[in-house]
């Protein structure tokens, strides 16, 4: 005979404990959207193709005629990105892209080292259109000249100061027009007549009320009289006192050396030419015809060689 003998457990209290349930398994996703990782090294790359059925076609002009290998840029304006593309010019000056996307374009020609478009031709462009677009480049290489003077307008027989900046400028690789100040270049003012340089700083016309100048004096009552000849300093400027006699325009103009390169490799060669740059500088004024008072201005005005 077998005798079974069991034993039941119980707490101190004499209770039996209840069996522990199991655990319950989640029916709902965690979220981690709200979790921020630590980021990793390297680069994160983009690749951003569209296509369409609108096309870009036209041609290039420059002061000689159609250009031919000129660099039109071409770029798409979408969500405050430019998604670009560069076509060149064929032999006739002519360009085309084809399977473009419609909106907003801005398109721009330019010929490394002398030719470029000043302002870009921005269109909102259709799908499925051909738009043609005949863009215009300017020479902008070689010596240039900006002038100012103060105050503006030069007065009747009143003190006048002259500043005119001389640098070389050339268009890069990129489109983008680069100006190199000209340093320690002789050059001489002409055109004078109308205007005179201003021997005596203590005129006895020169009027006590007249506006201040912005620019420091180039002339005083000692050693030699002025010269028209002066020597370009830094940032390429010179400066002249002078004194316009008779209203009217001022017929003044720069005398530049200026060296040109043709050529290439031992063939090679320079030669140097003087050209006078004219001043594009405002009318000499009567003061007592100016209703209101003349200020001054400090806007440069530009003038350039012809090509």
């Amino acid at each position: 005979m077998v005798l079974v003998v069991a034993a039941a457990c119980t707490s101190d209290d004499g209770a039996t404990p209840k069996p522990r349930p199991e655990p319950a398994t989640p029916t709902t996703e965690l979220d981690t959207s709200g979790i921020a990782l630590a980021g990793v090294s390297g680069r994160t790359t983009t690749t951003f193709v569209e296509h369409g059925t609108a096309s870009i076609t036209g041609s290039v002009t420059g002061p000689d005629g159609l250009v031919a290998g000129a660099t039109v840029r071409i770029h798409r304006l979408v969500a405050g990105r430019e998604i670009g593309i560069d076509v060149v010019t064929g032999e006739d000056g002519r360009f085309l892209l084809e399977n473009l996307p419609g909106g907003r374009y801005r398109v721009r020609a330019f010929l490394a080292p002398s030719l470029a478009q000043v302002v870009a031709d921005v269109r909102f462009l259709a799908d499925e259109e051909a738009h043609t677009f005949d863009l215009e480049v300017e020479r902008l290489s070689g010596v240039f000249v900006q002038a100012d003077v103060a105050p503006e307008p030069p007065l009747l027989r009143r003190p006048v100061n002259l500043v005119a900046s001389v640098a070389n400028r050339t268009v890069g690789a990129d489109g983008v027009v680069r100006a190199t100040p000209v340093v320690g270049l002789t050059v001489e003012l002409v055109g004078l007549g109308r205007w005179v340089l201003r021997d005596d700083a203590s005129d006895a016309d020169d009027d006590p009320d007249a506006p201040s100048s912005p620019f420091e004096s180039t002339t005083t009552t000692e050693g030699a009289p002025p010269s028209p000849m002066a020597r370009t300093g830094a940032g390429g400027q010179v400066r002249y006192e002078l004194r316009c006699e008779t209203t009217g325009q001022s017929g003044l103009g720069l005398s530049v050396p200026v060296t040109r390169r043709s050529g290439s490799g031992e063939s090679a060669t320079t030669e140097t030419t003087t050209e006078i740059i004219r001043l594009d500088l405002p009318d000499c004024v009567d003061p007592s015809t100016l209703t209101t008072t003349s200020t001054s201005s400090t806007v440069p005005r530009t003038s350039t060689t012809k090509p």
